[in-house]
């Protein structure tokens, strides 16, 4: 999820990761933000929100955290989301270790989920993109992706 955070800090300032508890249905928010020109201070040349309108590019092959960045950036509403709905699959893994020192991760008992209107839903089954695009050839389309991209 780190590198997730920093995406999300780098394209809109702060990013917000929310997580469901599977077992005692608690709900959680974590918020991050990141230096990212690594000058020791948090402002804003850390981040192009504001600056540049935002666009995501997503698809049936976007899952894993890759949706959980889907997830998150249209939480946010600062991002338009095209293509076709992501694939899913973000829950958060767990770290565990065996007693003689070997470490790995697993699926765990989290969630992510996405908060709209005070309302909280699952990411795992995906994310609709804002404007959906029927034909996956527009994807590598760079002329005709401009053409939609400036359209809106």
């Amino acid at each position: 999820m780190n590198s997730t955070a920093v995406l999300l800090c780098w394209l809109l300032g702060e990013g917000y990761i929310t997580i469901a508890n599977s077992f005692t249905g608690g709900l959680g928010v974590s918020r991050y933000k990141a230096d990212i020109n690594r000058d020791h201070r948090f402002t804003e040349a850390d981040s192009l929100n504001g600056r540049k309108k935002l666009f995501c590019l997503i698809s049936r092959q976007t899952f894993s955290s890759a949706n959980l960045a889907a997830a998150m950036l249209k939480m946010s509403g600062r991002v338009t989301l095209i293509g076709q709905p992501t694939r899913g699959g973000s829950g958060a893994l767990t770290p565990a270790a065996t007693a003689w020192g070997t470490l790995f991760r697993l699926s765990g008992f989290k969630t992510v989920v996405t908060v709209k209107n005070g309302s909280w839903y699952d990411a795992d089954p995906g994310i609709a993109p804002d404007v959906y695009l029927a034909d996956p050839a527009v994807f590598f389309d760079r002329e005709k992706l401009t053409e939609i991209i400036n359209g809106l």
